[in-house]
């Protein structure tokens, strides 16, 4: 999987970790699109 990950992002120009910033950015904003925004604790 991660040799996968490394193609991926290979192929966008990014390195490995930023695409996995990428990928979980794009999760939380799913997530909020179906269920709202998450809230945070203050």
């Amino acid at each position: 999987m991660l040799n996968k990950l490394h193609a991926v992002a290979d192929y966008e120009g990014r390195s490995a970790n930023s695409q996995i910033l990428i990928l979980i950015r794009d999760c939380i904003e799913q997530f909020e699109e179906k269920l709202g925004k998450i809230q945070q604790g203050e």
